[in-house]
């Protein structure tokens, strides 16, 4: 279940990017998830992810 979370919310990260590269980039180097997710503002309880 957490594999297919993570792979919701940095694939709606990553589609919503106007720099590809910089997206992948920003997900490998990510050190803090949750300072992640907040940049990116995801809540749990989207939709769209």
């Amino acid at each position: 279940m957490g594999y297919w979370v993570g792979y919701r919310i940095v694939k709606a990260y990553y589609r919503q990017a106007a720099d590809k590269r910089q997206a992948i980039a920003d997900i490998l180097s990510m050190s803090d998830p949750r300072a992640f997710l907040k940049k990116i503002g995801w809540s749990p309880g989207l939709t769209d992810l």
